[in-house]
Parts: structure tokens; sequence; C-alpha cells
């Protein structure tokens, strides 16, 4: 595997935990909104933006073309294509 394939899956399996870091915090820590307020010092509004755009870059990594989700992801070809392939 490539090293593109790499990020994506692990920006697959960060995706989750990070939404719920950045909403609730883990076990009675701060949240990824509150760090950011506190640490940037700047309002609950910036730093819920802030927080939505880190997950959404991550989300996006998740996206990241390489060749076996390229292939997972291929729509499957038809008969006709098949027969062609073959012949």
């Amino acid at each position: 595997m490539r090293p593109v394939c790499y990020v994506s899956n692990a920006c697959r399996l960060a995706v989750v935990p990070l939404v719920w870091w950045g909403i609730f915090g883990f076990g009675g820590n701060p949240s990824g909104t509150q760090i950011l307020r506190e640490q940037l010092n700047v309002s609950s509004v910036q730093a819920a933006a802030l927080t939505a755009l880190l997950l959404a870059l991550v989300s996006m990594c998740t996206l990241l073309p390489c060749r076996i989700h390229k292939r997972i992801m291929r729509p499957p070809r038809s008969s006709a294509d098949r027969s062609e392939v073959l012949s």
C-alpha cells in the first residue's frame, strides 16, 4: 500500500472519535472546541467553526484516492465491457 492509503485509512478510523472529542470531549476532559477557545482566545462560535474545519479536513482525507479504494469504488462493468476485454 502507498502512504496515501495509510493516511486515508487512518482518517477513516479517526473521524468518529474526533467528532466526539470536538463536541463533547473524553472522560470529563474539555472538548476540542473548549480547548481552541481557551488556547486561541476566540469566541465559542469561532472555536466551533475552527473545529468544524478541522473535522472537514479529516473527512476530506478519508476520500484520498488510492489504487485499492479506487478499485473497490469503481462502478461495476457492464457485460458488454467484459466481453470486449475478453476478446
